[in-house]
């Protein structure tokens, strides 16, 4: 599948979802097997979502804990540490990019409300022609919520595999 391809088909998907509500986003993109079996498509629609103020990070992290491949990866033991953790506070002193609204003016921020750092491999089980398979994928994320009084305050997030954007591009 082309990016084009990929990018039209998240569109269509979100226009699909455009005015229902969060909760309702967040139950079908748990729910529908589409969905999960392919936890990284549902990662993308809900960025983007996050990305147009549609989901808040409450929701992210409603999704990441209901949806059954992100919530293996995510609420592990090894993980816990870094669910407002050990990864808020290594957030906390890098501190993060940010851009002023209408401005090219960009100041790093300390002020970090919530962070969640989950690394690992989810087993996810779909149907196929020749019935059904199990195989194991290896999934990450960075969520990193700006505190009270930023200018922007819509969740950082990213899909980390091998390294996350969120680390190289909004720490420092």
């Amino acid at each position: 599948m082309s990016n084009n391809n990929e990018t039209n088909w998240h569109e269509r998907e979100m226009n699909h979802m455009k005015d229902w509500s969060p909760y309702g986003i967040v139950k079908y993109l748990t729910t529908n097997p589409t969905y999960v079996a392919n936890p990284e498509f549902a990662f993308g629609i809900v960025r983007k979502m996050a990305a147009k103020n549609k989901l808040r990070y409450n929701n992210i992290v409603q999704f990441l804990q209901q949806h059954p491949a992100w919530n293996q990866v995510i609420f592990t033991v090894e993980n816990m540490g870094n669910v407002n953790g050990m990864f808020l506070e290594q957030v906390k002193e890098a501190g993060v990019l940010t851009q002023k609204r209408g401005s090219k003016e960009t100041f790093k921020e300390h002020n970090i409300q919530f962070a969640i750092h989950g690394k690992g491999v989810a087993k996810v089980t779909h149907m196929t022609e020749a019935g059904v398979k199990t195989e194991e994928v290896p999934l990450g994320v960075d969520l990193i919520v700006r505190g009270k009084g930023s200018p922007d305050r819509r969740p950082l997030l990213s899909m980390n595999i091998e390294g996350s954007t969120v680390r190289h591009k909004f720490l420092g």
